[in-house]
């Protein structure tokens, strides 16, 4: 990829100079056509008893809340990463498979290993990340929320869907699991 996108700017750098001179002759000067006034557009009636806008319950662009990832996704697992495999999909495509050994189960019923997929990776030299997906470390231990479309499991929310776990059982450095996993627990009890 780094050598086709060096090629492309080569060319551009050869070609560019051409381009701009070949055909290019000087234009004699003339005056511009002489502005034609457009009267402006009467302003519209205000009416008669304009209503507040509607509440926003939308979360800002690109912001999930941990409401939002708990609902959205089939399981919640809390594990440890045993294995990181990256391979190539076609020619272009490089994805990571994340093994992860679940420790508890927060929602869903996955089994004691689930293997999960995230675009991205490096193989024989050539890397791919994808800035929204989440990475994993070998060791790592996490909470992770992810989807399962036939029997491939993905992060849901991207890099907003996976929580690491400190060795002191700090969840990304700012709840401790238990405090965590009882705030999911209670998101999960509303109706």
């Amino acid at each position: 990829m780094r050598i086709l996108i060096v090629i492309q700017t080569m060319v551009l750098f050869i070609l560019l100079p051409l381009l701009t001179t070949v055909g290019c002759q000087q234009q004699p000067e003339s005056t511009p056509p002489a502005p034609v006034p457009v009267p402006a557009p009467a302003p519209a009636p205000a009416p008669p008893n304009p209503s507040p806008p509607p509440p926003t319950t939308s979360v800002p662009p690109g912001k999930i809340t941990l409401e939002q990832l708990a609902n959205g996704a089939d399981f919640i697992l809390v594990g440890t990463v045993t294995n990181i495999a990256s391979y190539g999909q076609g020619n272009q495509n490089i994805y990571t498979q994340v093994t992860l050994s679940v420790e508890q189960t927060l929602k869903g019923k996955p089994g004691g290993e689930v293997v999960i997929k995230v675009p991205g990776g490096a193989v024989g030299g050539l890397e791919m990340m994808v800035t929204d997906n989440p990475s994993f470390q070998s060791g790592e231990r996490v909470v992770v929320f992810l989807n399962n479309n036939q029997s491939i499991f993905t992060v849901f929310g991207g890099f907003q869907g996976k929580f690491t776990i400190d060795k002191n059982n700090m969840v990304s450095g700012n709840k401790q699991l238990t405090e965590f996993i009882n705030e999911l627990m209670a998101i999960s009890a509303k109706p």
